[in-house]
């Protein structure tokens, strides 16, 4: 899913740590998936992304301001990010429809 959402939301590359995990209670309990999110946002990116680990109440308050939450049914322990979405490069364009979709699903009130 981080794959995915990084082809349409690029990082922001102004800021030095443009995402940031809960750090685990239990070390062991999350290093797979943190190794996952970090090879998934180094390839996206095509560079080495830092992600800053931060306190689980910080976190909890970074999700609070955050402009769209992608839920999905995963299940593991800490499989939760916050990503500071950068801009497209001029390049980069997306079909009308597309780019609507993706804000009609990302809607709490359903398509418009």
């Amino acid at each position: 899913m981080l794959q995915a959402i990084l082809t349409l939301l690029p990082l922001d590359d102004f800021v030095d740590t443009p995402t940031a995990m809960m750090t685990p209670v239990i070390p062991r309990d999350a290093s797979r998936i943190f190794g996952e999110f970090q090879r998934e946002c180094d390839s996206a990116e095509g560079r080495e992304v830092q992600i800053e680990q931060i306190e689980r109440f910080a976190f909890y308050d970074g999700a609070r301001t955050g402009f769209a939450i992608v839920q999905t049914d995963e299940r593991r322990l800490y499989d939760n990010i916050i990503l500071k979405k950068g801009g497209h490069p001029a390049e980069v364009s997306f079909p009308r429809h597309y780019t609507r979709g993706l804000l009609q699903s990302c809607s709490p009130f359903g398509p418009r």
